[in-house]
């Protein structure tokens, strides 16, 4: 299914640069909704001018490149005794890495 390609010299209304912006849960002043107006132009010219590209034929990917990751071996190996881990640790608490609080409050 095609989907209509916008002509590179459509330049987006105040109502698709407003809709944006509230989508994208921004705040702008008016200098900075021209902005985002003529910045959004240019984005949509350059979406234009991909959508005149010949794709047929072209197998669609799921990462850029063929490659795929190099995993080592999973091999058990010795670790370091929980004293070095906690030795260099600022605040140790019953044999774990204390860490300050960050959800609900300070206790």
């Amino acid at each position: 299914m095609d989907s209509p390609t916008p002509s590179a010299s459509a330049a987006p209304d105040a109502a698709a640069v407003e809709r944006a912006l509230r989508l994208a849960r921004l705040a702008a002043t008016p200098l900075e909704g021209q902005r985002f107006a003529a910045e959004f132009e240019r984005v949509l010219a350059s979406f234009s001018e991909l959508a005149r590209i010949d794709v047929r034929g072209v197998e669609p990917l799921a990462t850029p490149s063929a490659r795929c990751d190099v995993l080592r071996e999973d091999v058990l190996r010795p670790s370091l005794e929980r004293e070095q881990l906690l030795a260099n640790a600022p605040q140790p608490l019953d044999g774990f890495f204390g860490v300050p609080k960050t959800i609900g409050g300070e206790s």
